[in-house]
């Protein structure tokens, strides 16, 4: 969320009576009314959102029909917003209100921070219908605050309908849109006038994660080619999706550079943010930065870390460093139990093991997969069947034929699971030609 705002607040009855050759008799009612909302903006402004909240509360309380009760109401809700605990219910309850006001002077403003405070609900929504519902109106919101930006072109309101498209399309991402979420982005690559805009590198990242969502690798590339740097907050997932790019395309190297280069910078903005919160003044006014800082100095890795790492792995098992792989495979599922990469990491410590020749290991982490992941059941028993085989034939011949026989069945029903997924998952029809010959090999050794 922008730290800048901009209040267009009318000129109150206390300032046109400096003004020369106006004057302006006042109630005392409305004396006590602008002493009170004065006093609230100066509780805002200077980085007291809960002595502000309580005043702009006061005031609607007295005063509901004054000529500045939206002007208030605004108030209220950024107050609401920027309070440690952030109260997005209300905030959007009030807000609605001046975003509502056709002949409210920041009705735009008012349009944009209820989206945010709808967003907020949305983030907060355990329920995952519910919260893509208020992800839903939030990006309509966003959107409507776009199209009054545009519409004013007041200064500063092209930079604000830039943030908007941002907004929007991180919603429809959110929403499992990517298709509109690009569209609403798309302008930051083509349009002049968006060129020097503060949120094109934010906008260029967006449309790549979209384009990335879409299959689209060489747009997706280009996109998120130019947020180098990479020191953007967002700067390590979109260095994670170019790596992505990277090794979907077969480049490799880049792949697994841009990999390392993404667990290297989360690590640095992770310190740097402990650093600067030890500085807690430097974020009276912006609030919302102070709680990104938080939540990357002390919550927990995003998924694209764990990503980067489990990706990293991949690279250094395909190219033959099945030690090197086997650590970190290990110590992804190790840290990530609950990831959904988790399965996928097990089974690929499994094939570093039978690549490392560790078959009595290798069969012992691999059987229980089957069962519990049948997704990856046909790989699982595959690998088992290959590991009951190479300890065949390292075995006494006395005792080879047993364990060759238990390979072939490992074998056989890995074919059968290969068969079963070939409906959904392409590459399992090819999976199955191999395990096929495999079978074929424990069968002949067997006699």
């Amino acid at each position: 969320m922008p730290a800048a705002r901009r209040f267009g607040v009318p000129l109150c009855a206390a300032v046109l009576a400096l003004l020369p050759g106006v004057a302006v008799a006042q109630s005392p009612a409305d004396k006590a009314a602008d002493a009170q909302l004065a006093a609230a903006r100066k509780a805002s402004a200077d980085g007291n959102p809960k002595a502000a909240a309580d005043a702009y509360a006061d005031f609607l309380k007295k005063y509901a029909g004054h000529r500045d009760a939206n002007a208030a109401r605004l108030g209220l809700g950024l107050a609401l917003l920027d309070a440690p605990e952030r109260d997005y219910g209300k905030a959007a309850e009030v807000l609605g209100a001046p975003a509502n006001e056709e002949k409210f002077a920041d009705r735009p403003l008012a349009h944009y921070y209820l989206a945010a405070a709808r967003r907020g609900l949305g983030l907060k929504e355990a329920d995952a219908a519910k919260a893509a519902a208020r992800f839903a109106e939030a990006g309509r919101d966003f959107a409507r605050a776009r199209g009054l930006f545009d519409a004013r072109k007041a200064d500063g309101d092209a930079e604000w309908a830039a943030r908007c498209r941002c907004d929007q399309a991180e919603m429809d991402l959110r929403l499992n849109k990517p298709k509109e979420a690009r569209a609403a982005v798309e302008p930051f690559g083509k349009d002049a006038a968006l060129a020097a805009s503060k949120s094109r590198p934010l906008g260029l990242y967006l449309h790549g994660f979209a384009s990335f969502l879409l299959g689209d690798a060489p747009a997706a590339g280009r996109s998120l080619g130019q947020c180098a740097p990479f020191d953007q907050p967002f700067g390590p997932h979109a260095r994670f999706l170019l790596g992505r790019v990277h090794q979907l395309g077969g480049e490799n190297a880049e792949a697994a550079a841009a990999f390392d280069a993404v667990l290297a910078g989360y690590e640095a903005q992770k310190k740097a943010a402990a650093e600067a919160l030890k500085q807690p003044d430097r974020f009276k006014a912006d609030p919302w930065e102070k709680a990104r800082l938080e939540a990357l100095a002390r919550g927990p890795a995003p998924d694209y870390v764990a990503g980067a790492t489990f990706h990293g792995a991949c690279l250094n098992y395909e190219a033959g460093k099945f030690g090197e792989a086997l650590g970190k495979f290990q110590a992804f599922a190790k840290d990530n139990p609950a990831a959904p990469l988790a399965p996928d990491a097990q089974l690929r410590v499994g094939f570093c093991l039978v690549q490392s020749k560790q078959y009595d290991e290798a069969v012992k982490l691999l059987r229980p997969l089957a069962e519990k992941h049948r997704r990856l059941a046909d790989q699982v028993l595959y690998w088992t069947g290959k590991a009951q085989l190479a300890q065949a034939l390292a075995a006494e011949p006395a005792a080879r034929k047993p364990l060759l026989q238990a390979a072939a069945a490992s074998l056989r029903s890995a074919a059968d699971r290969a068969a079963d997924l070939s409906g959904s998952d392409p590459d399992a029809k090819l999976r199955r030609a191999d395990i096929l010959c495999d079978m074929g090999d424990s069968l002949l050794a067997a006699g």
